[in-house]
């Protein structure tokens, strides 16, 4: 499944520098990636080929995804706290970076539920997107 939304919103390493912990950090990803993708492949009955073929899939909306998370984290950072401090025409061009952001992040899971569906059926892209929450969920807490 490639790194699902939640993990697909860690930050990577800036400019190719690596921080303290980044092995480590890339490790854990990795494993909780492959245990995700065999839990995925069992619970929507799969079989290799199909599984591998979703994996890649999924993983070519990274890039993509992780640069969306990256805004919206960047944008979250801009409104905290600051929206009282804010000059009407900031106030706006956060309003505007906001709606741009949600055009771009549905525009994003619109090409990427087209691109699933040619692997999964729609019941089975809805589970994914099920199991996918509960991960989250699951690392959230």
């Amino acid at each position: 499944m490639g790194l699902m939304l939640l993990l697909c919103a860690l930050p990577a390493a800036a400019n190719g520098q690596q921080r303290p912990g980044h092995s480590e950090r890339a490790r854990m990803e990795a494993e909780v990636r492959e245990r995700f993708e065999a839990m995925v492949q069992k619970e929507l009955g799969l079989d290799e080929a199909t599984a591998r073929t979703l994996s890649d899939r999924a993983r070519a909306f990274q890039p993509e995804r992780r640069a969306l998370a990256q805004r919206r984290r960047q944008l979250q950072r801009r409104m905290s706290g600051t929206g009282a401090l804010l000059s009407e025409e900031e106030a706006r061009e956060v309003l505007d970076d906001m709606t741009e952001l949600a055009r771009q992040e549905a525009e994003l899971l619109a090409r990427e539920q087209a691109d699933l569906l040619e692997v999964l059926s729609p019941g089975q892209l809805v589970r994914l997107y099920g199991l996918r929450e509960q991960l989250g969920h699951r690392i959230r807490e």
